[in-house]
């Protein structure tokens, strides 16, 4: 009996050796908490808006399974036609000018001309500064009551008779953003 038990703990160790000495094998143990905490923190709250999509959920109260009503009364609303559609066009407008201007950019920052590594530093600045910042600041400068741009088109250069409201309002909102 005594020696099943002796061997028990060695035959474990001899496989955790093996296991840890093998190069592909340590790189998959080294990934698994990091994949575990991505896996966790991405699926779970997928799975759970996926039910929460299937019920009736309000806040305080239980949820009752309804099945697909909610998508079928999402899908016979214009709303939400006009919302995807926005969506598509904002999208295909945004890529064709983000890629073709950064490639103009870039092709043109490949030339030596004087101050370049000064322009190339600048050229980080946005890539630098989060998105929330720059979002905030673009919200005052298109703001409906104190925007400094509709200041500048309106008192400076008096091109408006009055402000514009850029966000606000359904026309100007898309060539806003």
């Amino acid at each position: 009996m005594a020696s099943t038990s002796d061997t028990q703990p060695n035959s474990w160790r001899s496989f955790l050796s093996r296991l840890l000495h093998r190069e592909s094998s340590l790189g998959y143990i080294m990934l698994g908490p990091g994949l575990l905490f991505l896996l966790i923190m991405m699926a779970y709250p997928f799975g759970y808006a996926v039910y929460l999509g299937f019920t009736d959920k309000q806040i305080g109260a239980p949820a009752h399974f309804i099945g697909l009503e909610n998508y079928t009364r999402l899908l016979q609303t214009t709303l939400f036609a006009k919302t995807v559609t926005n969506s598509l066009i904002y999208t295909a407008i945004a890529l064709v000018f983000k890629f073709s201007g950064g490639l103009i950019l870039a092709v043109m920052l490949n030339r030596p001309f004087y101050g370049q590594r000064i322009v190339r530093a600048l050229m980080l600045l946005p890539w630098i500064m989060p998105t929330v910042f720059s979002t905030m600041i673009w919200s005052w400068i298109l703001h409906p009551s104190f925007s400094i741009f509709n200041e500048v088109l309106v008192d400076k250069l008096g091109l408006l008779a009055e402000p514009l409201p850029f966000l606000l309002n359904e026309r100007w909102a898309m060539g806003s953003l």
